[in-house]
């Protein structure tokens, strides 16, 4: 309710609540809601309203209150089914008819419902799931230009036969090891896991247990580290930090899980008096040991390493244990400055031999591996920009998320011969910008051969900056309010459903969403330009796209113009 203050009298007007079932396409379009600014859909939408509802009112100012969105569209993405709810404010307003609105507006919107909703009703609080579709070409998943540098082989998953033929369950009448078998287990996971697209994996081991290869992604600091308290990195096990080769068998076999081998000693970082987590061990020089297997030893000098470098490493690991353990190569692995990689033109025939592109059987799988990952409840930190992983809002549920086999546009119809793959994803809320996250990292993973571990690893500790997808084949699918819609008491006219509608709604979503993101892609290739400039900038990736899959220590970085540092290229 809302009061107005006249020139005689003081009256209150009445309020009419309505809700507006409409899609769109995006293009041209700053995005949705009017806050955005510039040309919106929400602008074009509420002036149509307001001039047909202020005519209906006989001149009066039509005001529009608490406008609700099921869900908001970013620049450039669309809508096949959209609600939105608001409050008109006026004396003897009357609803316009979709029709109506639809004679004033462009014909890239199109309303096709009207409904008088109950008063508790909000397109955003009352929406259940929210439904999107992303459409994006296969050629995305072609393999990237050799002067990107990534050279990842694929390497084709274990079958379960093959697993079961290496590693047999073992049999307990024969070897009395009753119903499981530790190392058999260890085995059969490990194989899996080490695999590209492996079938399994084994539970995360504390990274204490972690071999040395696994520790190139660093636990985060444990509250006895953070506040300064620890104990040196040999006293854990109730050993002394100073034993050396001369400890006994137990310690020995702990240290080369610890990815120490006895005979060695590893470069760490130290915490100085002023506070300073920083600080390499070793200012100067330091000696290695290897090879103590042999009796001998090398030294290995390492120059001081600059205020700057242990600046940059800070500021781009800050999601890294200070005091974590790492080899004297990656000591030595400052960081290094480069610029744009420069990728061969593309040709006429380059460009009609990618728009032919087919995805193989081992990609459609990997896809489909990836976005089974994705299902469930997951901490997508790394998926929303500016956000943290300890920030509880993160965890979101994605409660389906399917495939739809790769189809091949058919002649006569637009981008013919052009294969696209459709993706949908259903869940109660989203994150800005994480769904074309989500499908932006499972192209880079497959087009780069990188194990699809990463993808797992994602949603822990580890901080990587994942690109967004272009905008232009994201859809809003359809918002859900059953639990609205079945309440007891509900009559069908306040109920917020698009099946009346059904025909009117396919046919605005083929000719005017479908249609166009085949077309606009077909002409204008938007992924080929993304994939262009994301390998353009390759050397800012190959810390977590890599033969592993692990997050590694990011290193390497743009090169601005007037910077000192050399230049290392490809």
């Amino acid at each position: 309710m809302t009061t107005t203050t006249t020139t005689t009298t003081a009256s209150v007007q009445p309020t009419t609540r309505i809700a507006i079932l409409f899609g769109y396409n995006g293009d041209g379009y700053n995005g949705l809601e009017r806050s955005k600014g510039g040309k919106t859909i929400e602008n074009e939408l509420l002036t149509a309203l307001a001039t047909l509802a202020g005519q209906s009112a006989t001149g009066e100012q039509i005001t529009l209150l608490n406008i609700s969105r099921a869900s908001s569209t970013e620049e450039g993405e669309h809508a096949a089914r959209q609600v939105i709810s608001l409050e008109m404010v006026g004396n003897n307003v009357k609803i316009p008819s979709p029709s109506a609105m639809n004679a004033i507006l462009p014909e890239t919107i199109r309303v096709f419902k009207i409904v008088r909703p109950a008063e508790s009703f909000s397109a955003r609080r009352s929406c259940e799931i929210r439904t999107y579709e992303y459409v994006i070409p296969t050629y995305v998943f072609a393999p990237p230009p050799p002067e990107t540098g990534y050279r990842n082989e694929y390497q084709p998953e274990m079958s379960r036969e093959v697993l079961d033929s290496l590693y047999p369950d073992p049999n307990p009448t024969e070897d009395g090891s009753g119903t499981g078998n530790l190392f058999t287990t260890l085995k059969r996971g490990l194989s899996r896991t080490n695999s590209r697209h492996g079938q399994g994996s084994l539970p995360r081991p504390h990274a204490d247990e972690l071999p040395a290869y696994a520790q190139e992604v660093s636990p985060p600091p444990s509250p006895r580290h953070a506040s300064g308290q620890g104990q040196a990195q040999g006293a854990e096990f109730g050993t002394s930090p100073n034993a050396g080769a001369g400890g006994n068998a137990i310690t020995r076999f702990f240290d080369q899980f610890r990815g120490r081998s006895s005979g060695s000693k590893s470069l760490s970082r130290k915490k100085s008096g002023g506070g300073s987590s920083g600080v390499l061990a070793s200012d100067s020089v330091e000696s290695v040991n290897a090879g103590a297997s042999s009796g001998q030893s090398r030294s290995r000098s390492r120059p001081r390493s600059r205020q700057r470098s242990r600046d940059l490493r800070r500021k781009s690991n800050g999601d890294f244990a200070d005091d974590v353990e790492y080899t004297a190569e990656e000591a030595d692995n400052g960081p290094q400055y480069f610029d744009p990689v420069r990728l061969t033109p593309q040709t006429p025939a380059s460009l009609a031999t990618l728009r032919s592109y087919r995805m193989t059987p081992e990609q459609v799988e990997s896809l489909r591996n990836i976005i089974a990952i994705y299902r469930g409840t997951h901490n997508w930190h790394n998926f929303i920009p500016g956000a943290e992983y300890e920030d509880g809002r993160c965890y979101i549920r994605v409660m389906d998320m399917q495939m739809s086999n790769p189809e091949i546009r058919p002649a006569g119809e637009p981008a013919a011969g052009m294969e696209f793959v459709r993706i949908k994803i259903r869940a109660k809320a989203f994150a800005r910008f994480q769904f074309r996250k989500m499908v932006a990292l499972a192209i880079m993973v497959i087009r780069t051969n990188t194990p699809r571990s990463l993808v797992a690893g994602s949603f822990g500790v580890g901080k990587f900056e994942v690109p967004e997808c272009p905008s232009t084949g994201m859809i809003f699918e359809l918002p859900s309010y059953d639990d609205y819609n079945d309440a007891p008491t509900r009559p069908a006219s306040e109920k917020i459903t698009f099946d009346d509608e059904k025909d009117v709604v396919e046919r605005f979503r083929k000719s005017y969403v479908h249609d166009r993101i085949y077309r606009d892609e077909e002409e204008h290739m938007h992924f080929n330009e993304w994939l262009r400039r994301i390998d353009s900038y390759a050397f800012l990736y190959t810390h977590f796209l890599n033969s592993r899959g692990v997050l590694k220590r990011q290193t390497n970085f743009l090169r601005m113009p007037g910077e000192g540092d050399p230049f290392y290229a490809y």
